[in-house]
């Protein structure tokens, strides 16, 4: 038994008060550490895409059983997105709606995702392997540096979006 399925034993307020203490944040960087990836497949309006995620993620069992994902998230991006929009995809996670932009025929050059967190920018990273989007490992925000982005800063030297998901 890993050590996610373990601590959904506990009682439900006893895993939310844990959540906001120093014990909690050590079993959520542990939890990151030793995740297994799993493959999962999304039904959305541009059919089916695939993308590997942790194998403690919360939603996975009802993903794994119904091939769907919150569907109305994915309606407003598919009435927008066409070949000559440029779409940034801030806060990326692992990709999703950058895999949903391209299966919706956004060229892969015109997609940008930005992810700080190392454990989801591996997963982007691993979700992109065989493709040309952008995927950047940074915080958004108002300042750049070698571990910011500023928007207004990234955009001087590539695109400007026409599509700005921001999570």
């Amino acid at each position: 038994m890993n050590i996610y399925r373990f601590a959904r034993f506990l009682p439900p307020d006893l895993r939310n008060q844990l959540r906001e203490t120093p014990v909690g944040s050590a079993f959520s960087r542990l939890q990151k550490a030793i995740s297994n990836p799993v493959t999962v497949e999304i039904e959305t309006p541009a059919g089916m895409i695939r993308m590997e995620v942790p194998e403690h993620w919360i939603r996975l069992a009802d993903i794994q059983a119904s091939n769907t994902y919150e569907p109305v998230l994915f309606q407003t991006p598919s009435d927008l997105l066409g070949p000559d929009e440029v779409f940034y995809n801030v806060g990326a996670r692992w990709g999703m709606f950058s895999i949903y932009a391209k299966a919706e025929g956004l060229p892969e050059s015109k997609i940008h995702s930005f992810e700080a967190d190392p454990t989801n920018y591996r997963y982007l990273k691993n979700n992109h392997a065989n493709d040309k989007v952008n995927t950047i490992q940074t915080f958004v925000g108002q300042t750049t540096s070698d571990k910011h982005t500023k928007l207004d800063t990234y955009v001087r030297e590539n695109d400007m979006p026409t599509i700005l998901k921001i999570d």
